[in-house]
């Protein structure tokens, strides 16, 4: 997570990832996520 002091301007808190997905509207999308630990929700 960053913290909210290292934010710039218009990112989100809990969102921000390191490589963007743009993700298509309109289509079905499967997300298939593998960790080598564990995944908490």
């Amino acid at each position: 997570m960053i913290p909210d002091s290292d934010l710039k301007l218009g990112e989100f808190r809990l969102l921000e990832v390191d490589n963007r997905v743009v993700v298509p509207v309109e289509t079905h999308v499967r997300v298939i996520v593998t960790a080598a630990d564990v995944l908490h929700c």
